[in-house]
C-alpha cells in the first residue's frame, strides 16, 4: 500500500456504509496534490521532452530495435535526476 491511500482510506472508514461519492476526500486529495507538487519540485519537462522526441525517432525499422545513442544520454540524464 502506498503512503498516500492511508488517507483516503480513513476517510473511507470513518463513514462505514457510506457511498463513496458523499464522502469528502478533500482534505486526503490536498495531501496527494502537495506531496507529488514536492516530489516535481526541480523536474525538467525538457529533458522528458527531449526522451519522448528520441524514442519516437528511434523506433523499430522492421530489422529489430537500432541502438540510438542520443536516447540513451537522455535516458542517462532522465535517470541521474533520481
Amino acid at each position: 500500500m502506498q503512503s498516500y491511500e492511508h488517507p483516503f482510506l480513513s476517510c473511507w472508514q470513518s463513514n462505514p456504509g457510506k457511498p463513496a461519492r458523499e464522502i469528502n476526500f478533500g482534505l486526503p486529495l490536498k495531501l496527494l496534490i502537495q506531496s507529488a507538487a514536492a516530489r516535481m519540485k526541480g523536474f525538467d519537462l525538457s529533458q522528458t521532452k527531449d526522451y519522448y522526441r528520441l524514442d519516437i525517432s528511434a523506433r523499430p525499422t522492421g530489422q529489430g530495435h537500432r541502438r540510438n545513442p542520443q536516447r540513451e544520454q537522455a535516458i542517462d540524464r532522465i535517470s541521474s535526476g533520481f
